[in-house]
């Protein structure tokens, strides 16, 4: 007992210094920087920085889209009401959080029964990995450490009352498997865990001795907190069904893919993208090509044998891991594959790494130290060495994998701050009536107005409509406060400055087009989607850009491909404004034109464009249609390969 009381003592020692070194090795070189959804995050919370105490709506399951984590929105919101919008401190926090995982999965091992070494091994391997740069180095996944620690947290009281009933406190158990709850979904799983311990009492050993422990008696209490969680857990699968979700929306569902689970090549698939990711052999993925799935099944296989022949606390530890990849499984991989990343392991190592404790207490336990004969090694020193080689050279390996996913990371947040830089140079301050929108943006554009209000340090949202380009085409119209950027080759772009030279702007182009061929004596023919195309385009234009609706005849036409567009009623007072190039060698001729819905069409404008021309710029006084319904016609024509371009169609008024 004094020699595992002793090795337990080292282990906490190599533990704690785990730790420490963990938080040199994870701290990010881009500390100062937001990456991606970390934006989003501070964007939900915005509303309720002025009014802390409102924050309780963030239990509300409505009151967000996105997903539902109150607990992550608390925590950013605590942060962003004392340390302001400082990543660095968000980023210590997180390093603290994951932490104080490790070290819970040293004490849960402990807890089940694995010997001080192995659970200190245990704890390096969780510890240290190449896939949790984007768990502990990103903010945006705080949650997933949260509901770590609280699970383990829950777990451990647990045990605690599994070994000595009568001197636990089984309502702590519960206490964090509610913050584990309100942290992530990843915690409806475990009331599952704990059910499975009680059909099947096999009593883990008791800690610091590997004496088992008598199963403990299911009392009120007992019954009482398990019957309490999964009431809970019910409620929040009620909840994750019935709430819409921007990002996995499972109400959306369908029978048919819930049943598509139980497909063997999907599963084998999985479990085949499982292996590889974790164990960041990528190239292997390759090499497998068609034959995947099997892979999948043979490591399904292979944990079959090692559940098969391990101690209960290994198997416990597969079945930890099994629950949590199943959830993924059914969720992330099956729903959005493209989302599918290290992230989602997180939870599930802490099982793998139990297990793996397990395993190397089996190891050792063939070898038991015995006293040195003159002359002779203890083969359990050699063994142990052994691990201790197979160990290091495992974290060595992530800690490479680390730095280059950290580097990546910098890379990314370095574009993300020039970028930065360059739209502030055209937008250095914001208005209360700014709108600011993005057609391509380093950062997703539907992120946008996020961004901005993290860029420009805003205490309040940005007013409506704002973001997505697809946010300007359903607005339909701006004015002078309206913005929109553009991102190409590493560079920002005002992409309409001519909207900051108008009182109001009305985009003819925000609604569908009808694409017709217009022959000479005026006849008008209705085209099919293949005789040619009509998409938005972004031209170079001198040192800019200029975004177009652009033609592409597919097939040769006789006469004036012409875009359609109704307009509902023209502002009094306005002009129409365009501008037409092609990519014609030789010139082109273009026209616009315009009627009332019941009249015959006028001729606005006509022109040659030639290739000496930049564009050919259309200014129309509309003073005589105003208030009007008409129809506008862009024609022009072409003739495969090449193509036509429209730029910015709109209505103009100046007060």
């Amino acid at each position: 007992m004094a020699a595992t009381q002793k090795n337990s003592k080292y282990a906490q020692i190599f533990v704690l210094g785990l730790i420490l070194a963990g938080m040199v090795i994870y701290f990010p070189p881009y500390a100062r920087a937001w990456v991606g959804d970390d934006y989003v995050q501070l964007g939900y919370i915005l509303n309720f920085v002025a009014r802390p105490f409102t924050a309780f709506q963030l239990f509300n399951p409505t009151t967000l889209g996105w997903y539902y984590r109150p607990l992550q929105n608390l925590w950013f919101l605590a942060n962003r009401l004392v340390f302001g919008l400082n990543p660095a401190a968000f980023y210590w926090q997180l390093l603290l959080w994951h932490a104080l995982a490790a070290a819970l999965v040293f004490r849960t091992a402990r807890q089940w029964g694995i010997r001080p070494f192995a659970a200190a091994c245990a704890a390096a391997l969780f510890a240290v990995h190449g896939h949790y740069v984007d768990v502990v180095a990103w903010v945006s996944s705080v949650a997933i450490v949260m509901t770590a620690v609280f699970s383990l947290l829950s777990l451990s009281f647990y045990l605690d009352y599994l070994h000595r009933p009568r001197n636990s406190r089984l309502w702590l158990s519960l206490l964090f498997f509610i913050l584990a709850l309100f942290s992530h979904e990843e915690a409806i799983l475990l009331p599952i865990f704990f059910l499975l311990l009680t059909i099947f009492p096999t009593a883990p050993p008791q800690p610091l001795t590997r004496s088992p422990a008598r199963p403990a008696t299911r009392s009120p209490a007992h019954r009482l907190t398990l019957a309490a969680m999964l009431g809970l857990t019910a409620v929040m699968v009620i909840i994750q069904f019935t709430r819409p979700n921007l990002t996995i929306d499972i109400s959306q569902t369908s029978g048919g893919q819930w049943l598509s689970l139980l497909s063997p090549v999907k599963l084998g698939q999985f479990w085949s993208d499982t292996a590889v990711h974790y164990a960041l052999i990528y190239n292997l993925k390759t090499m497998m090509a068609g034959n995947a799935w099997l892979f999948g099944w043979g490591v399904l296989l292979l944990l079959g044998a090692w559940f098969w022949a391990a101690t209960p606390a290994g198997r416990w530890g597969l079945v930890w891991a099994a629950l949590h990849l199943s959830l993924i499984y059914a969720t992330i991989w099956l729903q959005k594959p493209e989302l599918f990343a290290g992230r989602h392991f997180y939870n599930a190592a802490v099982g793998l790494v139990w297990a793996v404790g397990a395993g190397i207490d089996q190891i050792l336990a063939y070898w038991p130290e015995q006293k040195k004969r003159r002359g002779k090694r203890d083969t359990a020193v050699l063994v142990r060495g052994g691990v201790v080689l197979a160990v290091t050279a495992v974290l060595l390996f992530h800690v490479v994998q680390i730095r280059r996913g950290e580097v990546q990371w910098l890379q990314r947040t370095q574009r993300d701050q020039l970028a930065e830089q360059e739209m502030k140079a055209i937008l250095p301050t914001l208005t209360p009536d700014t709108h600011v929108f993005a057609n391509r943006f380093p950062i997703t554009p539907q992120f946008f107005r996020a961004v901005t209000e993290v860029w420009y340090q805003q205490t309040q949202r940005l007013p409506l409509p704002t973001g997505s380009f697809t946010q300007l085409q359903e607005a339909g119209r701006a004015t002078s406060d309206y913005y929109v950027f553009d991102y190409d080759n590493g560079r920002v772009y005002n992409l309409m400055p001519e909207l900051q030279t108008s009182s109001e702007t009305v985009f003819i182009w925000s609604n569908d087009p009808r694409l017709d061929l217009v022959d000479e004596a005026g006849q008008v023919t209705s085209l099919a989607t293949e005789t040619a195309q009509t998409n938005f385009a972004i031209v170079k234009s001198g040192d800019g850009r200029r975004f177009a609706v652009q033609v592409t005849p597919d097939v040769e036409t006789e006469g004036w491909l012409s875009l359609m567009y109704i307009v509902p009623e023209i502002p009094a007072g306005s002009d129409l404004r365009l501008a037409f190039r092609s990519n014609v060698e030789g010139e082109t001729p273009f026209r616009v034109r315009l009627s009332r819905l019941d009249g015959q069409a006028v001729t606005l404008a006509e022109g040659v464009f030639t290739p000496e021309q930049e564009w050919a710029e259309v200014t129309v006084p509309l003073a005589a249609y105003g208030g009007e319904s008409v129809i506008v016609r862009l024609e022009t024509a072409v003739s495969p390969p090449h193509t036509a371009y429209w730029a910015n169609p709109r209505l103009t008024v100046n007060n």
